[in-house]
């Protein structure tokens, strides 16, 4: 789900997770880490994606997580 709408929005999966990551009530700001100035630049590019909130809610929908299958 995660590379269809990164293809959907003409961005890495990183970057739409941390777009995604921004619409969520309660995070106020994600913390990432990069080891490169490439990833930096590719993070920070998450910042100018404009997901639709049928987007956000196929993401949040499938984002599943340690404990989803307990």
């Amino acid at each position: 789900m995660l590379d269809e709408v990164a293809d959907e929005v003409d961005a890495s999966p990183a970057q739409t997770a941390l777009a995604w990551l921004m619409h969520r009530d309660g995070v106020t700001a994600p913390i990432v880490g990069a080891r490169t100035v490439e990833q930096l630049e590719e993070n920070l590019g998450a910042a100018a994606i404009d997901l639709s909130e049928e987007q956000v809610d196929r993401l949040t929908e499938a984002k599943g997580g340690p404990y989803a299958n307990l």
